[in-house]
């Protein structure tokens, strides 16, 4: 195969893929209408399922790669240059924010009241849920659930969510932080820090000189190592 064929073949296949595109937001626009905002420089190259009553608003230069579900009455805003990838759901009657350059990627969010999440973030195939849906006591466990049932839930900028991490209601996870495989985060988490296990634990502290912002100006007079090291007499 000739180099001018395989040039009219890109040539072609890129015009395919932008007509392709242009059409299926025509298409999201009319079925939407005014809950769904595309900004004109974002990419759709998925399906996107907005139930009735939901709100979706996406970010110039953000990117649907795979299925993204809105589900219930959420309002979502995805901010610029995100991307979403492996069919990211969102459930929920609240609000959830997504900062610039964030990945969400097979992401769950349940949201009754608000959450937020940082710029840089990369958040994988977690659970983020600012509820607990029920009543925790016996007695009122399927009755009406009561005010403290939901708390909102903040992850601050740069924050790494590894796979099957779970984050509760109520927790703020500080700028930086890195939460490790399957960590259960069930009360706020300081900037800066790698956590694991169930209940997550802090076992690192980044340095100043690793850290991103204001923090990484900040002082080093932490001590470094894990709760368990601090625990005992090590020189």
């Amino acid at each position: 195969m000739s180099e001018l064929l395989r040039s009219v073949i890109r040539r072609c296949t890129r015009l395919l893929r932008r007509c392709r595109r242009q059409a299926y937001r025509r298409y999201l626009t009319r079925r939407y209408g005014s809950r769904l905002l595309l900004d004109p420089t974002s990419v759709v190259d998925a399906r996107v399922e907005l139930h009735p009553g939901a709100r979706l608003s996406v970010g110039p230069g953000a990117c649907v790669e795979h299925t993204l579900q809105i589900w219930g009455t959420v309002s979502v805003e995805i901010g610029a240059s995100c991307t979403v990838r492996m069919q990211t759901r969102i459930y929920g009657t609240g609000t959830v924010r997504v900062g610039a350059r964030t990945l969400l990627n097979a992401t769950k969010i349940n949201c009754l009241q608000s959450v937020d999440i940082g710029e840089d973030c990369l958040i994988g195939a977690a659970l983020v849920t600012d509820t607990d849906f029920h009543n925790v006591s016996p007695r009122l466990r399927r009755s009406t659930p009561q005010p403290d049932v939901t708390e909102p839930v903040s992850i601050g900028h740069n924050v790494w969510v590894g796979y099957g991490c779970i984050v509760l209601k109520g927790v703020t996870i500080g700028r930086d932080t890195v939460l490790a495989a399957g960590t259960v985060a069930h009360r706020s988490l300081p900037p800066g820090a790698v956590v694991a296990g169930n209940p997550a634990a802090v076992v690192r502290v980044f340095g100043p000189d690793e850290l991103t912002g204001a923090a990484a100006t900040a002082p080093d007079t932490s001590d470094r190592r894990s709760p368990i090291l601090q625990q005992t007499h090590v020189p």
